[in-house]
């Protein structure tokens, strides 16, 4: 910003902006969502039968039949 004849920004100020909260809800959301996406396909994919997942009422030891 000092290129465009800004004052420079604290540390602390810059915390407290709104660009920086902007910015880390941003990623939030799309680190949430993809989460979210992960756990609705997995679920489908096990409910399914999947040749990936062992069945749903296997023992944790019993994999790969």
């Amino acid at each position: 910003m000092a290129e465009f004849g800004a004052a420079p920004t604290s540390w602390a100020a810059y915390l407290g902006s709104g660009h920086f909260m902007e910015s880390v809800f941003e990623n939030w959301e799309s680190e949430f969502l993809q989460m979210g996406g992960y756990v609705l396909l997995t679920a489908y994919l096990v409910q399914r039968g999947s040749a990936e997942s062992k069945p749903v009422t296997a023992e944790h030891a019993h994999t790969g039949d």
